[in-house]
């Protein structure tokens, strides 16, 4: 049993009106490495002898994987020209480069002279008219948000040799000018995914340092932030395996998600569970068992009170198309709640002067499970971000970066085949087809067993050694299970 190192991601931004997807496929970047996993694909199938096959398949690997890397880090840029104010020219050229996939225009257009030219007139300014401060601090923050901008962009420069070397200036550039906590958190993520643990720790404490003293002025709204870089810096200690220091900052995280569900349980309750489940899994790595055991009884003891004390929540993810799909997706709702289920619908949960956003958020926190009801203009909204779904995919794909094994997300095939309704982060996702509405009963069915954790078929219990008496088990295979 593993010890379990969730890093948490601070991604919940809104989707821009554009397609991500276009993005990457017309990136100069993205077509060598396709163009490169082809070529070791063929040389690979003609290789001789297993020696050279077998350094060219690791070869492959490492291109591979720097493919899904690259669309990672196209991800995580999208997210932070959506998360920063864009105020400057600059940065608004830059987004249009990346957008169009000209990623090495994008990084030319930020001149670090300019920029450093920029800052040394910005800081005389600061220098010497102290009336101007908070004027003079927002725009040191604009520059920079343009250093963290370079330096997410070299993150996707693999075939550039410096890539991890310029990446690095820049987010300490970033850093020199504004110590930002948004700053501050990327830098140690990116120092912590490349395994320089001695550079991400005083980083994240930095930024721990910042949440706790707004936590003070608002518990409610940054404790979750105290919790989540505590979590990170759990999973960093396990890393370096300073597993009693890891425990020391589970424990505080355990604590602090213990007192804020005190006040909202519905929402806090499953995350210490979680966190009971981190610190089992850690103790049990160390062979510390019985502590390990203890925590795992009880998380397993507070998701069964859950599941005992309410209806399982189920949010529905779905697009606008037409007033038909959405009766369709109304009457799904009403059959949800009649059979136990506490269905979270926009329909009936969304009023004049409620917070979409935070309903939204909210909704995909609280919930168990979040149905995504496809189609093809789903996708479409999906991957160009747009709309309430777009808002709903930056979420979803954030909480399942983090969570990989997570079974919360249950695709729904309604309209068109599945290639043409699902979007790209969903692909690897096993759905139900209720497209055809003659079949309507058994999908139904198989919705309600995939949601209550109910399979049709289970895995029996594993029976005795037989004692190879030469007893004839041909009888076994005519018997009815």
């Amino acid at each position: 049993m593993s010890t379990v190192n969730n890093i948490e991601k601070q991604y919940n931004v809104q989707g821009n009106d554009y397609n991500i997807s276009h993005i990457v496929n017309n990136s100069t970047d993205y077509t060598e490495l396709v163009r490169d996993i082809q070529d070791l694909q063929e040389d690979i199938q003609n290789a001789f002898p297993d020696e050279i096959k077998s350094k060219k398949t690791e070869k492959l690997s490492e291109k591979q994987q720097q493919l899904e890397s690259f669309k990672e880090s196209i991800y995580r840029l999208h997210e932070t020209f959506n998360k920063i104010p864009l105020n400057t020219e600059r940065l608004q050229q830059t987004k249009a480069y990346f957008e169009a996939g000209k990623f090495r225009e994008a990084d030319a257009l930020l001149n670090p002279k300019e920029i450093a030219l920029e800052l040394e007139q910005l800081s005389a300014i600061q220098r010497q008219k102290k009336q101007e401060l908070d004027k003079t601090d927002s725009d040191l923050i604009e520059i920079s948000n343009e250093y963290l901008i370079k330096a997410q962009i070299w993150t996707t420069l693999y075939s550039e040799p410096d890539w991890y070397k310029e990446a690095k200036k820049y987010f300490e550039e970033a850093l020199k000018v504004a110590r930002t906590v948004q700053v501050l958190f990327e830098y140690a993520m990116f120092l912590q995914e490349h395994k320089q643990f001695s550079e991400a720790m005083p980083l994240y404490e930095e930024a721990l340092k910042i949440h706790r003293k707004l936590a003070e002025e608002n518990p409610n709204a940054y404790l979750p932030d105290v919790a989540m870089t505590l979590n990170n810096l759990a999973a960093l200690y396990s890393d370096i395996n300073e597993y009693p220091k890891a425990v020391e900052e589970y424990e505080e995280v355990l604590k602090i998600h213990r007192k804020l569900a005190e006040e909202n349980p519905n929402v806090y309750l499953p995350d210490v569970a979680k966190t009971l489940n981190n610190l089992a899994n850690l103790y049990w790595s160390i062979n510390e068992y019985p502590k390990a055991l203890e925590k795992y009884e009880e998380a397993l003891k507070i998701r069964k009170k859950l599941a005992e004390d309410e209806s399982p929540k189920v949010f529905i993810s779905y697009s606008w198309d037409s007033e038909s799909h959405k009766e369709w997706v109304l009457k799904l709702a009403y059959l949800l709640i009649k059979n136990g289920v506490d269905a979270i619908l926009d329909t009936w949960e969304l009023k004049a002067g409620k917070d979409k956003d935070f309903f939204m958020e909210n909704s995909l926190r609280i919930s168990d499970k979040v149905l995504l009801i496809m189609t093809p203009n789903y996708k479409i909204k999906a991957e160009n971000r747009k709309g309430g779904v777009g808002s709903e995919i930056s979420m979803i794909r954030a909480e399942k970066f983090t969570n990989q094994e997570t079974e919360k997300f249950i695709p729904i095939v309604r309209f068109g085949k599945r290639e043409d309704c699902t979007p790209l982060f969903a692909k690897s996702l096993i759905d139900i087809d209720m497209s055809n509405d003659d079949d309507f009963e058994k999908s139904f069915e198989d919705l309600l067993r995939t949601i209550f954790e109910v399979p049709q078929f289970e895995k029996p219990t594993i029976g005795n050694r037989p004692q190879f008496n030469k007893e004839n088990y041909s009888n076994f295979f005519k018997e009815r299970l």
